[in-house]
């Protein structure tokens, strides 16, 4: 009897609309206590195993939901990486011609009406490969891409369009505008180290850039 008093004041100091969780514990605490003085199963022990039954259907229902959730956005998760994969190129990690069409669309869509094109191309980009290997040809490619990444600003795309050639797209660029970062581009690609992708590639006809443009448009051309 003394246990099931304990219990009953331990109950009656729970506030239940704060502790809704450890009220429903010390109910089925006292009840099970009430049931063993009483020497029988107690009404108050089966409501107690009833709530008991119910915060457990809650837990599975709440872990589920959280699976769920979970389940969902790791399939987000996958797609962004899909989506952006498919917009990548492989080696550079540029954007590619599907990232490029992408990008016009969004400047059709925006109503953008200057862009400046810069196309750059490696001359003697075959000997690096004959003379050297794919191996230095990849990586010089990838060193050419990271310094075009840094001539365009977060309004612009860099692509490799394929092989040794790239574009840059300049949007709400002028070609006296653009001119500047074209030729910065050229001069830091050719002050690059190319003799630390292979002794001696520089004093052979490392790869040189040639620059078509910028070329000023009225704007995108948006073909379906």
């Amino acid at each position: 009897m003394e246990a099931l008093g304990e219990a009953e004041k331990a109950l009656a100091s729970i506030n239940r609309g704060e502790s809704p969780r450890v009220h429903s514990l010390a109910v089925c605490v006292a009840a099970e206590i009430e049931a063993g003085v009483a020497g029988r199963e107690t009404a108050g022990l089966r409501y107690a195993k009833h709530l008991s039954r119910r915060r457990w259907v809650a837990r599975l229902s709440s872990l589920a939901s959280m699976q769920s959730l979970l389940h969902a956005e790791r399939l987000r998760s996958e797609h962004h990486l899909l989506s952006q994969h498919a917009y990548l190129d492989d080696l550079t990690r540029l954007g590619n011609r599907r990232a490029l069409r992408r990008f016009i669309d969004g400047l059709v869509s925006q109503g953008v009406t200057a862009v400046a094109l810069v196309l750059v191309d490696l001359d003697h980009f075959k000997d690096v490969n004959d003379r050297y290997g794919h191996s230095a040809g990849d990586e010089t490619l990838v060193r050419v891409a990271v310094i075009l990444r840094g001539a365009v600003r977060a309004q612009d795309v860099a692509v490799r369009l394929g092989g040794d050639e790239f574009l840059l797209l300049l949007a709400f660029a002028d070609p006296e505008a653009a001119r500047p970062r074209s030729e910065a581009s050229v001069t830091a690609i050719a002050a690059e180290d190319w003799d630390q992708i292979r002794a001696g590639l520089r004093g052979n006809r490392e790869p040189r850039t040639r620059l078509g443009g910028p070329a000023p448009t009225r704007g995108p051309q948006h073909r379906g």
